[in-house]
């Protein structure tokens, strides 16, 4: 397989760093759920996220760990 049909094949799967502006407007996705690696949509398509912010990145999505931190941390304020 080519690298321009992987490329293809993984962008039904993977929400891709380089993804680009037009491409999003042209199939917006609406993530409704994360855990670890990988977020849902609306559609419940799961992709593999390749995008994340620093703090995902390095923990992830959902951790129940960093959860039950921050929702006592919030209580405690």
């Amino acid at each position: 397989m080519r690298s321009h049909e992987v490329l293809v094949a993984a962008h039904k799967h993977a929400l891709l760093h380089f993804a680009m502006n037009q491409d999003i407007a042209q199939q917006p996705k609406i993530f409704v759920r994360g855990d670890g690696i990988y977020l849902w949509d609306d559609q419940g398509s799961r992709y593999l996220d390749t995008f994340a912010s620093l703090l995902t990145t390095i923990c992830g999505h959902y951790q129940p760990e960093i959860h039950t931190t921050v929702q006592r941390q919030i209580e405690q304020l």
